[in-house]
């Protein structure tokens, strides 16, 4: 009996010092959410270098802001999780496919971090409640309307970023400039009129910047001040969003496109085809 007892011991020993555990100073609390209780894992400022394991399956807001994690290589299942924020961090790399195993998450925020790139359209179909995404201070260089989530992310915050102003970027930098322009007029009725509703709330916090980094010649430049330097950039921008872009943008690519055509038709019939080479179609 006494050797089976140790044994015993032995074996429970070996399952605890491998159990996959909060870190102790993590709290867990019910709080109310929405008129009912939920529960909320608080790992704020606990010098973490990775995800804690161990995180409850039922947990409906999970927050480890302040730490140091690096690299998110997973997300366990947390199928009632409504709220992720693992802002100000280091992170530099996201899984952003293990992201399908948090199918009720409404509120994801990545602020503070050091993020190049963002992937959540391959993953948005698994994520049908997300509303609301926090990028802002990364180190993010360019993202497309498919990469951010849209149309389904309502709520978009990303400032700060070094922006590489191109014409894989004009989609925002169109965005930036009909909403400055419609600075002052009713703010609903101009993001409806931008179709731009998901960014409106940026030009609420003057502090946040919306600037390029690169290339040189448009460095520290506000997005909404490039418009006019990117000509030609509407034919090669891809959409996911149809009916996406201002009335104007479609005019004068259309008016490009027919000065063109007139263009060569008077090419052919004055030079009898042999100044193709001045023709240049945008």
């Amino acid at each position: 009996m006494a050797v089976s007892g140790l044994l015993m011991l032995l074996v429970l020993g070996s399952l605890w010092t491998g159990c996959s555990c909060l870190p102790d100073r993590c709290r867990i609390q019910r709080r109310s959410y929405f008129g009912t209780l939920s529960l909320w894992v608080d790992c704020d400022h606990l010098n973490l270098a990775t995800l804690p394991d161990g995180i409850p399956s039922n947990t409906e807001r999970f927050c480890a802001e302040y730490n140091n994690i690096r690299n998110v290589s997973y997300m366990p299942s947390l199928p009632g999780l409504l709220w992720l924020d693992l802002g100000t961090n280091a992170i530099e790399s996201f899984a952003w496919t293990s992201l399908r195993n948090l199918p009720n998450l409404r509120f994801l925020y990545l602020n503070i971090n050091r993020l190049r790139y963002v992937q959540l359209g391959n993953v948005i179909e698994h994520l049908p409640k997300l509303k609301h995404v926090d990028l802002s201070y990364n180190k993010i260089t360019s993202i497309s309307r498919y990469e951010l989530g849209r149309p389904q992310v309502k709520k978009a915050y990303i400032m700060d970023n070094p922006f590489h102003c191109d014409c894989y970027l004009f989609w925002l930098i169109e965005k930036m400039a009909c909403l400055t322009a419609c600075k002052g007029e009713d703010e609903k009725a101009c993001c409806l009129s931008c179709s731009a509703c998901f960014l409106a709330g940026i030009l609420k916090y003057k502090a946040f910047r919306m600037t390029c980094h690169s290339p040189n010649g448009l460095k520290n430049l506000p997005l909404s001040d490039v418009f006019s330097h990117l000509t030609g950039c509407w034919p090669h921008q891809p959409t996911t969003e149809a009916h996406d872009y201002s009335p104007n943008i479609l005019l004068s690519a259309m008016a490009g496109t027919l000065s063109s055509l007139t263009l060569m038709i008077l090419c052919h019939h004055l030079y009898e085809r042999k100044c193709y080479g001045y023709v240049h179609v945008h």
